[in-house]
């Protein structure tokens, strides 16, 4: 997996892994990518929250797994098919993203803000390019991660990275409109 998420950096693995079109005679497999991804961040959580009593077993094991398919998806903004896949099931890939910031892990923290951080500049870039007048997305995605910051009992448990990348998302999703800034 780790080796997938180095290959998304690659121009034309990340157009074959994140495009949502055909190419090259090829079906589309960006949503795929996007949901797998995904797949290994609500799956692991979910076996977390049933496992109680093996928590500290499955929580060492999907850690490593969960940090890797956040930087997969980091790593897929990188280039504009992963950019353009950033738009598509926003709301349950974001919901999965941002609750890796509960994780008392560092690496995972950080990870799933970049993550989200990537994620703001994307939609951004869309609302600018596009000249779209509303928020959608971007509102939507900055719902999510105020819902989430909420559910964090202190911010003591965050590494100084990964609390100034979240910052750095929650400005982005911002940028641009007066009626959310009051």
């Amino acid at each position: 997996m780790d080796a997938f998420r180095l290959a998304l950096l690659e121009p034309t693995l990340n157009r074959i892994f994140c495009t949502t079109t055909a190419v090259v005679g090829r079906a589309p497999k960006g949503l795929e990518t996007m949901q797998r991804l995904t797949n290994f961040l609500v799956c692991l959580r979910i076996c977390l929250r049933t496992l109680i009593t093996f928590r500290t077993i499955i929580s060492a094991n999907s850690d490593p797994i969960r940090i890797v398919a956040c930087r997969a998806m980091a790593n897929a903004a990188f280039h504009q098919w992963g950019r353009n896949l950033f738009t598509h099931d926003v709301a349950t890939t974001v919901t999965a993203v941002a609750a890796q910031l509960l994780s008392p892990k560092p690496a995972l923290q950080l990870a799933a803000a970049t993550v989200l951080a990537n994620w703001a500049l994307v939609l951004l870039q869309q609302t600018e390019t596009e000249k779209i007048a509303e928020l959608g997305p971007r509102e939507d995605v900055l719902r999510v991660v105020l819902k989430m910051i909420d559910d964090i009992g202190s911010f003591g448990d965050h590494t100084q990275d990964a609390l100034i990348r979240l910052l750095q998302a929650i400005v982005t999703l911002m940028w641009g409109d007066a009626s959310l800034i009051k």
